[in-house]
């Protein structure tokens, strides 16, 4: 029987707390600049940047950073072109993209593009696009691009049905095919099941008309648009919809039917595997609401009555039960406002300090606000298996050569860890093992990082890394560990971690190891008699000779002949891990294997007969 090593990795993990109802909206520092119709990002550093706008008079170029930590407002670089109602994106890079927009108060529409360099804090243009757009919809999709879909130009002024392509590495926008229907404050959502954009609610029904029920799906494999079912109620959808995290499917919150004001309750999904839209629930009705995902719930903020007037109403929405309740109303009542969800770890502790801000918009009389909320939602800790994940990895190892430790932490995407990442400095951290079984071979630190240091003490050894250039991973990798058994029979020790820390600049995060002993590595060893083991002389096998030849490994062996099984090869590099099984004929005594994909370097072929196994260094070269 063949031993198998189990990684047992740290998890750091949130658990998601329920809104107490005593929890109430708090005023925070108010903008410079009264704002509607403005977009609010949360960049990577966890700053706020608040862009353009207007404050009810004439279209806003001037930008804001809100520091949360500090509670304070700061001048941000300046648009290039006035812009509100327009789209913002945040990009993988940390920059912010702005498309579109109206410059001037409800009579020019732009297609001006431009994009926020935060280290140096300035604004520059970019690629235009094929018409001048607002209350148009941006989606993301795969490949850094962001397509750019509808809207309107005041200009016409009529509905738009051409789509745009904004290649992000490139700087370049290029014309996508166009929607069958024209369509104004669409929603946009990017399916991975799919490969595809669905586009649905808005106005569908030309300039001056009402809202549509036509759902559109754009496929990306071969470019052509389709209309798919339709939604059960005419709504508009540009700020209220949201991708369920648990089910995938996409979930459009309460919104107005008609021209004149017709609200509905109504919650409708589409199941982008079926294509087809369900009710889910209901929630307080109201027109142009924001919602933003809050672990498995979304808050639904402000929005107009059907009276048309701007609402305080804050209700939330559970994924997991699929009901609504209310929540504590805004100080104001808000319409057209930018929602923040901020979440940021307590630098003394395991918890997660989570906040909801609401920043300016339209207040009683569409009057043009600075004024901004927030709404304290506590604090999330570790509680043990409640969620905390185990990530279990496995490879053999055998006496004579090193075995890998990957050294995985759990992190949630609470931490936000991606806007974390440029302030990763240093991780440093102490290994303990029993001596007696294994000792300490190496450490190999993950792609981007540096070792700065390594002190043995027998049977620990203290490390740390200094950050170069590295990436987000999930779960994030703190290096490799190689330890070499001292043992020749199979044995199971266990490898502890202890004392790992975080230092983000000048913070330090706590470890917070769970209650299931996610802090605990086991190395299961693979002796000599996982190398070799001979089961009598009927049963005798043997490895003849390995031969490379255009990217195969030919393997002439012996199997006793009167045997049933399948013969099995396992390939093993120098680490223990597997990288490749392939069986054979009983009968046969030779077999080819491929190995294109895997790296030059020397391996170990073991070859697996029953009870029976033998085993022989070989050499990849390229």
């Amino acid at each position: 029987m063949a031993f198998r090593r189990i990684l047992l990795v740290l998890s750091i993990s949130i658990v998601v707390t329920s809104i107490a109802s005593s929890q109430s909206w708090k005023y925070i520092a108010p903008m410079k600049h009264a704002r509607s119709w403005h977009r609010a990002i949360l960049l990577q550093s966890n700053k706020i940047l608040v862009i353009g706008g207007t404050d009810g008079f004439t279209a806003l170029n001037s930008c804001e950073l809100y520091d949360p930590l500090k509670d304070v407002w700061s001048d941000a670089g300046s648009l290039n072109v006035p812009r509100y109602r327009f789209q913002a994106c945040l990009l993988d890079d940390g920059r912010v993209f702005v498309a579109g927009g109206l410059t001037d108060m409800g009579v020019q529409t732009t297609a001006t593009c431009e994009i926020f360099d935060p280290s140096a804090n300035t604004w520059k243009m970019t690629a235009t696009m094929s018409d001048p757009r607002e209350e148009f919809e941006a989606c993301a999709i795969p490949g850094n691009k962001i397509v750019l879909i509808g809207g309107l130009d005041a200009n016409k002024p009529h509905y738009l049905n051409s789509v745009d392509l904004f290649d992000v590495a490139t700087e370049t926008i290029t014309a996508l095919p166009p929607q069958p229907e024209a369509t104004s404050t669409v929603c946009a959502i990017y399916s991975s099941q799919k490969n595809a954009i669905f586009t649905f609610g808005g106005n569908q029904d030309g300039f001056g008309g009402f809202k549509g029920k036509m759902t559109q799906k754009f496929s990306l494999d071969d470019g052509n648009w389709s209309n798919v079912d339709s939604m059960i109620d005419r709504q508009g959808a540009q700020f209220n919809t949201i991708v369920n995290p648990i089910s995938n499917e996409i979930y459009l919150f309460t919104n107005d039917t008609a021209y004149p004001l017709r609200l509905t309750s109504d919650v409708e999904a589409l199941d982008p595997s079926t294509g087809h839209w369900h009710l889910t629930g209901t929630i307080t009705p109201r027109t142009d609401p924001r919602a933003i995902l809050i672990d498995d719930s979304i808050a639904l903020t402000g929005g107009i009555d059907a009276y048309n007037h701007q609402i305080s109403n804050c209700s939330w929405y559970s994924f997991i039960t699929n009901k609504s309740r209310e929540g504590t109303p805004l100080l104001e009542p808000l319409t057209a406002h930018s929602n923040i969800y901020l979440a940021q770890q307590d630098t003394d502790g395991c918890a997660i300090f989570r906040k909801l801000l609401v920043i300016g918009g339209e207040t009683t009389g569409g009057i043009s606000t600075p004024h901004c909320e927030l709404l304290d939602l506590g604090k999330s800790f570790l509680t043990g298996m409640t969620i905390a994940e185990t990530h279990r990895s496995s490879a053999s190892s055998y006496f004579g050569h090193p075995d890998s430790l990957p050294l995985l932490i759990d992190v949630n995407p609470s931490m936000n860890l991606d806007s974390l990442w440029p302030y990763f400095q240093t991780i440093s951290g102490t290994y303990a093992w029993d001596s007696s079984v294994v000792q300490f071979a190496g450490y190999l630190p993950p792609n981007g990082w540096t070792v700065t240091g390594l002190t043995s003490h027998g049977n620990s050894e203290d490390i740390s890394i200094q950050n170069i250039s590295s990436q987000p991973t999930h779960p994030l990798s703190i290096g490799t560990a190689l330890f070499l058994p001292r043992v020749h029979t199979a044995a199971s020790r266990s490898v502890a971690l202890a004392g790992l820390s975080f230092n983000i600049g000048d913070k330090t995060l706590s470890q917070c190891i769970s209650a299931n002993e996610d802090g605990i590595w086991s190395v299961y060893i693979l002796g000599d008699e996982g190398v070799t083991r001979l089961a009598g002389e009927t049963s005798s096998i043997s490895i003849q000779s390995i031969e490379m030849e255009s990217g195969k490994v030919e393997v002439v062996y012996y199997a006793p002949w009167l045997s049933s099984n399948k013969p099995r090869f396992e390939v093993y590099d120098m680490l223990g891990r597997c990288v490749s099984v392939t069986e054979n004929n009983p009968e046969a005594t030779t077999i080819s294997i491929d190995v294109h994909q895997i790296p030059s370097g020397a391996y170990l072929l073991r070859l697996i007969d029953g009870a029976a196994v033998t085993s022989k260094i070989f050499e990849i070269k390229r």
